[in-house]
Formats: structure tokens, sequence, C-alpha cells
């Protein structure tokens, strides 16, 4: 392993690069100097975290709104040194440093949410990396970092074959002319509902997730409301007041329509039992509320655990990389 990747390191400083790749070969020394080093000097470092330092032009580029291609270029070479270290059979943990290093080196959040974030995560990222031969850094980049613009061409561009527009022409004079009402549907989405919202707690936060219990604020207008506050998620009785309105003030609803995101937005603090319990607690208000009334529910992206994670057909549903709970509850 420590030769392949010694090979990998001269390779890359034979190859000719002209200045503004400079800072991209410091990084990838930095971290295959890492890799490639004794286990005993690895785990006589304080911590991977605090060993290697961002290059100069880098911390520049990052002390502006962090977004384009720089971003984009330092989280190819970090996924790619990942990336090839694991394929040289590199552990998790030292492949997991990695991508807690790019977290904070990016400044998405502090170093419990990377840290945690990562561990949630990497069973899933070393399954891919391991069993999908042709993955390449900047498909990762692009899933973790599209909300700062990073793009992959490669991957941009796809067509969908859409049907013809209706028009009333196309309209069949049989079904027009029915003297049937229309069916009445009520659509319910984006619940997220978070049990650890506390009114007046502070609403006006530097973390991810505010109006959470024991925090506070001494300006009224940053204090969380009873209802909800905008940055916030919803507490329960919100969410129940919610249901009981629509019902009082509609009674003739044929079907429900739920479209998902049952889950509070602080997904590095989730697990499937927390999952579970508020995923039953929303379906078993549903029951009560709208009794015999059918609801057609659909998953939303922070309902499994890790959130936006979905298994394929593929995974064992006894892995630990499956979601086939979350499927077997909506189903009951």
């Amino acid at each position: 392993m420590r030769s392949a990747l010694l090979f990998l390191l001269i390779i890359g400083g034979c190859l000719t690069e002209n200045p503004s790749d400079k800072w991209k070969s410091q990084l990838r020394r930095d971290l295959e100097g890492y890799i490639n080093s004794p286990p005993e000097k690895q785990q006589s470092e304080v911590s991977f975290i605090n060993s290697l330092t961002l290059p100069q032009v880098v911390q520049r580029w990052l002390t502006s709104p962090l977004n384009g291609e720089p971003l984009c270029d330092v989280c190819d070479v970090m996924v790619d040194i990942a990336i090839n270290a694991r394929k040289l059979e590199a552990s998790e943990d030292l492949v997991a440093e990695v991508f807690v290093k790019m977290c904070l080196w990016f400044g998405l959040e502090r170093a419990s949410f990377c840290e945690t974030y990562v561990k949630n995560n990497i069973d899933i990222w070393l399954y891919i990396i391991d069993n999908k031969p042709s993955i390449r850094s900047r498909t990762f980049c692009v899933y973790a970092l599209h909300k700062h613009h990073c793009r992959d061409p490669e991957r941009m561009d796809w067509t969908i074959e859409l049907p013809p527009r209706f028009t009333s022409d196309d309209a069949d004079d049989s079904s027009t002319n029915t003297k049937e009402a229309p069916l009445k549907i009520l659509h319910l989405t984006d619940v997220h509902y978070d049990p650890g919202y506390e009114v007046g707690s502070n609403a006006n936060c530097d973390e991810m997730l505010c109006c959470q219990k024991g925090t506070k604020s001494n300006r009224s207008a940053d204090q969380a409301g009873y209802w909800g506050s905008y940055p916030c998620d919803s507490p329960w009785h919100t969410v129940e007041n919610v249901l009981n309105e629509a019902i009082e003030r509609h009674t003739t609803f044929d079907a429900i329509y739920f479209t998902g995101d049952i889950i509070k937005h602080s997904e590095w603090l989730t697990g499937i039992k927390t999952n579970m319990d508020d995923i039953l607690k929303v379906f078993d208000k549903f029951k009560e509320v709208f009794k015999g009334l059918p609801v057609f529910p659909t998953l939303g992206n922070h309902e499994p655990h890790p959130a936006h994670q979905f298994s394929s057909d593929g995974i064992d549903a006894k892995s630990n990389l499956s979601t086939q709970w979350v499927y077997d509850l909506v189903g009951k």
C-alpha cells in the first residue's frame, strides 16, 4: 500500500503544472505525505485536523463567500486523495479524517457538526468508493457542495421526453360533461417537527438550528414565537393545530396527500430510533384527526438516517447501510 501511495506521489510531482495548479500540488503533497507516513508517526500527531496547513491561496479564497470553482477544486483534490487512499486499503478512520478536514476548511460548520456528520455517513461513502470503481471526486463534491455552486459539466445535461401539451381539443366530451363533483384533496408537506423547540428560546442563533431548549435571547424580536419562528422547525402544538384546523374548516376531503419531511433539520443529531418515534407520532396523529380518510404518504429526504440517504435494492436489509426500516415503518 505504502509503495503504491509513494508511486502516486512521485507521478503527481512529475506532472507539468502551471502557477494556478501549484496550490493543488501542495495540498496533494501534504495529504499524501500524511497518508504515506508510518502509523507510529500518524499516531504521534496531536490531530490530523491540526497537522496540515491550508495553502495561503486557498485561505484567501475562503475569506470570501464559499462558492465557485476554487471551492470545488479544493474539494476535488481532497476527495480524490481519499478515494485513491481507500482503493489502496487505507483505514476507515484515515479516510474519515480527510473528510472532516475538508468540512472544517470549508467552514461549513463547527467541529462537532463535521465530526458527527462524517461519522454518520462514512460507511455509506466507503461503500460507494469500494463498489463503484468509476466514482469521481467531482461527483461527490457536487453532492456535498451544490449549494455553493459546485457543478459537474459531465452530469449537467440530459434529455427528458415529455408528452405533448394537453389542450382543450384533446378532452373527451363524455368526461367533461360528467355531473360528478371533483375530488377534494388536502396536500400536507414538510412538517419538520422539532421535539427540542422551546417557546421564548433564541430564534436568531449561530447554530444550524435555532429555537432550542435552554437557549435564550434578551431581544424580544429574537425570541421563538408560540406557533413557530422562521429560522426554526415546528413545535408539536403547531403540527396539531394545523391538522385540526384543516379538518374542522374543510370537512369533505376525499383524501390526503402527504409528501414527506417529518424530521427536523438537525440531521447530524438524528438516529434511527428518534426518527422512527417522530414519524410514528405524526402518522398516529394523522389517523386520529383524519379517521377513515385515505392518507397517501411519501418519504421526504429527511426521513431516513442519515438524512438524504436511501439504500437501493442491492443492499442487504440487515446491513447498517439499509434503510429498509423506514420503508417497513411507513408501510404498516
